[in-house]
């Protein structure tokens, strides 16, 4: 099985696509009630302050209370099908610590149920997603699961492996929990994801308990991915609900820009805005470029940094102070779910809301011991598929 950490391969060929493993979804999400606009020239982006409407001080038990994991997936059991049967698992890129460990989970699932499986790395190519559909195609294979990529980019190929016959899963594509009981007539038949909005908010919430009510953030959003707009957004809305909190800028960005803009960009708008104390973006990689660049300029001690999914570059980060907090999804978990979901859709049951958890990680709560990554091994969620798969 692979693990590979973004931070041991940059650069990447494709930063643009960065963030397609772990939640990138098709359709954009603006991050405020005033967004503002980012085109595709490189240009700075526009940005908008905004002032707090809140009436009370937010409530930090949250924050500041360790997360403890417990089993809350499926309780309807499915019976796999028998004999040798094969599953295609296709992930934007290995390279991405997000989008490898969802599919050493499903590797892990798929070994327990004695399937064959085989993973085409997408390479951070469309076109190489694409092919491997039709490789799975040609392969016969029973499933395709990909791990967070974009319907739109694969429209045409989705719809020939169902008109094959095989299941087509996602796994964190969305943002959105809510699963529809019956495949749709097109695309994918569901999408296994964590609530991006929940995640949000539990962001928003650390961000205003560290600034001791009082914090001012530089708000980071890439409409690209339906679930980074959702995350921001959320977090931006629990922020305006602390009376003395401010948002001094609200501003677009897009994944293409996270190597040589958004550090730059970050720098700046902490110059021009010297109230800013805090820095929102929407996945975790960013903090890889902009740890560097605020260190350069002086300013990696006055402001601090959050973000999503919980790399393990970015636990070192807040285990050395670096970085402030993080939400993370335990990934190999979402894997197993996804290959529950296909089960189910093999078996023409219903589909389920998986229930995939997360929790807020500071130097104070949910850090994992160093060179550990947030597993969620603690809820034992492999016993608990095994044993809806009748397999222990």
């Amino acid at each position: 099985m692979r693990r590979l950490f973004l931070g041991v391969l940059l650069p990447l060929v494709a930063v643009g696509l960065i963030v397609a493993g772990c939640g990138g979804g098709g359709s954009s999400s603006s991050s405020s009630s005033e967004p503002s606009s980012s085109g595709s020239s490189g240009e700075p982006a526009e940005s908008s302050t905004i002032a707090s409407s809140g009436s009370e001080e937010v409530d930090c038990s949250s924050v500041e209370e360790p997360t403890k994991l417990t089993w809350e997936g499926p309780t309807e059991p499915v019976k796999p099908p028998s004999g040798k049967h094969l599953a295609v698992l296709i992930p934007p890129a290995l390279e991405l610590e997000a989008a490898a460990r969802p599919i050493e989970g499903m590797e892990e699932a798929l070994t327990a149920l004695g399937w064959e499986f085989k993973v085409l790395d997408g390479e951070f190519t469309p076109s190489i997603y694409n092919k491997n559909i039709q490789q799975a195609i040609n392969l016969h294979a029973d499933a395709i699961i990909t791990d967070g990529l974009d319907p739109a980019l694969v429209k045409n190929s989705l719809a020939d492996a169902r008109s094959h016959g095989i299941i087509v899963i996602s796994d964190a594509e969305t943002g959105v929990t809510e699963v529809e009981p019956t495949p749709p007539s097109e695309g994918y038949y569901v999408d296994v994801s964590p609530d991006e909005k929940a995640m949000g908010e539990l962001i928003g919430k650390a961000i205003v308990c560290k600034g001791e009510q009082k914090a001012h953030l530089l708000a980071m959003n890439d409409a690209e991915y339906a679930s980074v707009g959702i995350f921001i957004e959320s977090a931006v809305e629990e922020v305006e609900k602390c009376p003395e909190c401010e948002i001094v800028e609200n501003v677009e960005t897009n994944s293409s820009e996270v190597q040589n803009q958004i550090p730059s960009q970050t720098v700046q708008a902490i110059r021009t805005n010297p109230e800013i104390d805090s820095v929102l973006t929407g996945y975790d990689p960013v903090a890889l470029f902009q740890v560097p660049a605020l260190k350069a300029a002086g300013l990696i001690d006055k402001v601090k940094l959050y973000s999503e999914y919980g790399d393990q570059p970015n636990i070192e980060f807040i285990r050395n102070g670096e970085q402030e907090a993080t939400v993370a999804v335990p990934y190999e978990w979402s894997g197993w779910a996804a290959v529950d979901e296909m089960l189910r859709a093999m078996a023409e049951q219903k589909l389920v809301d998986e229930h995939i958890p997360f929790a807020l990680i500071t130097k104070e709560v949910n850090l994992p011991p160093k060179g550990q990554a947030f597993t969620g091994k603690e809820a034992n969620y492999e016993a608990e598929y095994k044993k809806l798969w009748g397999l222990g």
